[in-house]
């Protein structure tokens, strides 16, 4: 794994002649540094989910009420201080039909829109090694 050894080449820099315990704790400090780190938005502390669905609270709000139904995949929905806030958003205006015929979508071409599909983009995603290069420069 690219992150691993990255990883351990930056703690052999740091030359800890031979103390795996320090070579342990800086790994978890790492890990611990990356657990905080926003994956889309690395310049960005990680956001908190609030719910897996989104519940009556946000239902009730006007935008969401619009000609509400059950959809299959709705996103996980962040704070409202989170960045991806207008993504979760997003989600139900491109599904909303008022939306959907403004924009002359034919009803029923597309049961639900969704904003991105995980795993399926033709790209290797390694945050980890990234931010790592950042440290050691």
């Amino acid at each position: 794994e690219p992150a691993e050894s990255a990883q351990s080449t930056f703690l052999s820099r740091k030359q800890t002649n031979g103390n795996y315990d320090s070579q342990r704790k800086k790994k978890r400090l790492i890990k611990k540094l990356l657990d905080e780190v926003s994956k889309p938005h690395i310049l960005y502390r990680k956001c908190i989910y609030l719910s897996p669905r989104p519940n009556l609270e946000s239902i009730h709000r006007k935008i969401l009420k619009e000609e509400f139904r059950v959809l299959k995949h709705p996103p996980p929905r962040p704070s409202i201080q989170c960045i991806t806030y207008a993504n979760y958003l997003s989600y139900f205006w491109a599904n909303n039909n008022n939306t959907q015929e403004t924009l002359g979508i034919k009803k029923g071409s597309v049961n639900e829109w969704v904003r991105c599909h995980n795993n399926d983009l033709p790209y290797t995603e390694d945050t980890t090694t990234s931010i790592i290069i950042v440290m050691l420069h």
